[in-house]
């Protein structure tokens, strides 16, 4: 239902557009600027790099809770990873929204909501102390990047820039790695 609405909206902006350009073939005045739908298909490729760009940020917070609260070390030591693993992530994610003349919104809504924790959640885990602390953080991550992979098989699924399905790819990837460490340490 939504590519259905994505397309009309795509045709009646077409629409418009030749409408207010009298549908000549002449050059009247500079290239218009760059959008991020072309043919009403991109825009979903911009929504899962948003989604993505409210995902790191929630991720780093994560990472930020463990990385200062977490007793066993080596939870401590995943928390410090998965952080330094999002910066060349956020750094791809930013140039792609650059390409597509955005800038990243981490006020996401649509399919890149699914991909965030409610902030209850997060409190809930920052509440809790010592080995409680450690085994709900471990199911927050889990959880976490479960949400980024769904968002990034659903950008595989539907997305079309080459790029940007080369950076779901990734991030699944990183993800499901993330998971299986988490998953270990949890026992």
């Amino acid at each position: 239902m939504k590519i259905i609405v994505r397309l009309l909206s795509a045709a009646l902006v077409a629409a418009a557009a030749l409408l207010a350009t009298g549908c000549g073939g002449g050059d009247s005045g500079p290239p218009p600027a760059p959008t991020t739908v072309r043919n009403g298909l991109e825009r979903g490729d911009v929504e899962f790099l948003h989604g993505m760009a409210a995902q790191q940020e929630q991720s780093a917070e994560i990472a930020g809770l463990a990385a200062e609260r977490a007793t066993d070390q080596r939870v401590r030591e995943l928390a410090v990873a998965l952080r330094a693993d999002r910066g060349p992530e956020t750094d791809r994610i930013t140039a792609l929204l650059d390409r597509f003349g955005e800038r990243a919104d981490t006020t996401v809504a649509g399919s890149g909501q699914l991909a965030l924790l409610g902030p209850g959640r997060i409190a809930g885990v920052a509440s809790a102390a010592g080995p409680e602390f450690d085994g709900q953080w471990l199911d927050l991550v889990i959880e976490h990047h479960g949400r980024a992979v769904a968002l990034a098989q659903s950008e595989l699924a539907a997305g079309i820039d080459a790029e940007t399905q080369a950076l779901a790819r990734d991030i699944v990837a990183a993800r499901q790695a993330g998971i299986t460490a988490a998953q270990a340490l949890r026992g």
